[in-house]
């Protein structure tokens, strides 16, 4: 077992997105914070902690595009329920991989007319279409690692309730 990310790095990128978020919204505007199920659920619980002064409606969807390592393509299994009509969205997942999920949630959003949509992710492979996506940790687009911890699970399913950010 290797740690890409320790809890404390966790928290300190977790706390300089939080940051940016605050100075880009006043206070009291609504911002849709929604959690894609199930591997953003821990980044996104800690994003939304250290949000407690502003106005977040929280929301979850809930897809699929891996079954263990293999990419299946994407799946909707469970839309948002919150009216998104001009507010700020902001998708929260583990990691920006082949950006299939991204891509189609944020164009499903902009159809149901946000205001703008943007991700939030703990990882993030480079990729030239989306550069400016915040995460805590940009990798090499060709770094084909799997991780685990925090959310993301490892090749059987497990580990998801680590505080740390792992790989084999």
């Amino acid at each position: 077992m290797n740690t890409l990310l320790t809890p404390h790095q966790i928290r300190m990128g977790v706390l300089k997105i939080t940051e940016t978020l605050q100075l880009r919204h006043n206070i009291d505007e609504p911002i849709v914070m929604i959690c894609v199920m199930r591997g953003g659920f821990m980044f996104y619980a800690n994003l939304v902690e250290e949000l407690s002064r502003m106005n977040i409606i929280c929301d979850f969807v809930n897809t699929k595009s891996y079954d263990g390592v293999e990419n299946t393509g994407f799946k909707m299994l469970l839309d948002s329920r919150v009216d998104v009509t001009d507010k700020h969205v902001y998708l929260v997942d583990d990691i920006l991989d082949s950006g299939i999920t991204y891509e189609y949630l944020k164009i499903h959003y902009e159809y149901k007319n946000a205001r703008s949509v943007e991700g939030l992710f703990l990882l993030k492979k480079y990729n030239e279409k989306f550069k400016n996506e915040q995460a805590i940790l940009t990798l090499p687009q060709n770094d084909d690692r799997w991780f685990y911890g925090m959310g993301m699970d490892d090749e059987n399913g497990g580990n998801r309730h680590q505080k740390a950010i792992y790989w084999n």
